[in-house]
């Protein structure tokens, strides 16, 4: 019989999903400490223009991965709310099994 009740270790999860949010946080502090940047003279004094789309490629393959780390980081904290909203349901569950309805 389905009693709508989902099993599984809540406080172990929850601490599996707070260790990946706090691993995000550090990911996003170290990436947007090291910012890629490419000197003009760098690639050759003729080149000037081609370090520049080469800073400009870098810069957005940069920023594509702060979208990354966000969205890990937001994965990780609206996992978190719906399992708080899955224990909430479970003792609802819980408490209307106890209530005999």
């Amino acid at each position: 019989m389905n009693t709508g009740h989902v099993d599984y270790d809540h406080d172990s999860a929850l601490s599996a999903l707070a260790n990946l949010d706090a691993e995000a946080t550090e990911l996003a502090r170290v990436h947007a400490a090291a910012t890629p940047h490419v000197p003009a003279g760098s690639v050759g004094r003729d080149f000037g223009r081609q370090a520049r789309r080469m800073h400009e490629v870098l810069q957005r393959v940069h920023a594509l991965g702060q979208v990354r780390i966000d969205a890990r980081q937001a994965q990780a904290q609206a996992s978190a709310e719906q399992l708080s909203a899955i224990a909430h349901a479970n003792e609802l569950v819980a408490q209307s099994f106890k209530a005999g309805r």
